[in-house]
């Protein structure tokens, strides 16, 4: 236990020794040097948002009356836009009823024939789309294209192979016998 007490007292000795090393300043002075600081701190703030105040008042007010115009405007726009949007509303359903009107009106004036000529070009229209939509989903025109030039490669493969050997037969030919 003394030894604890010992090696305690050594160091709280250096401690203390080291604290009178340092030169710290007393308590007082820190003590004004923060109030001055903290002083200083306030006045800068104050000057600083006095500052931005007036730099950018004008700015807010500014952007206040073009927000406050441009909500303006927009209500306008908006008010004419419900009420000529109903006006057309109601002329288009009324447009559309005399439309189909007029239609089935002309439909019932045609001859049998004429019907099934058009029934069976809706058909036929109909049919070519799906069969447009089901050639480009399975993508059989890319394939054909594909195997096509698949093909061609062989092909033309073969031709150069065939080429290259009677290129070389009629090389060694001519090496090999005399010409005449």
């Amino acid at each position: 236990m003394r030894l604890i007490a010992s090696r305690l007292q050594v160091l709280l000795d250096n401690f203390y020794d080291l604290l009178g090393k340092l030169d710290l300043p007393p308590w007082q002075e820190y003590k004004a040097a923060a109030s001055a600081a903290f002083h200083d701190v306030c006045v800068a703030s104050v000057s600083s948002s006095r500052f931005g105040y007036l730099t950018f008042r004008p700015l807010g007010i500014l952007l206040g009356i073009i927000l406050q115009c441009l909500a303006v405007v927009l209500h306008i726009i908006l008010e004419n836009s419900i009420y000529h949007g109903w006006r057309m509303a109601k002329e288009f359903f009324f447009q559309l009823e005399t439309a189909t009107i007029w239609f089935i009106r002309y439909q019932r004036s045609l001859s049998p024939s004429a019907i099934y000529g058009e029934v069976a070009m809706i058909g036929a229209i109909m049919t070519l789309w799906h069969l447009r939509r089901h050639v480009k989903k399975h993508r059989y025109y890319e394939r054909t294209i594909a195997w096509y030039e698949e093909r061609k490669q062989k092909a033309q493969k073969r031709y150069n192979h065939f080429v290259d050997t009677v290129c070389k037969t009629s090389t060694f030919l001519t090496f090999h016998l005399p010409h005449l």
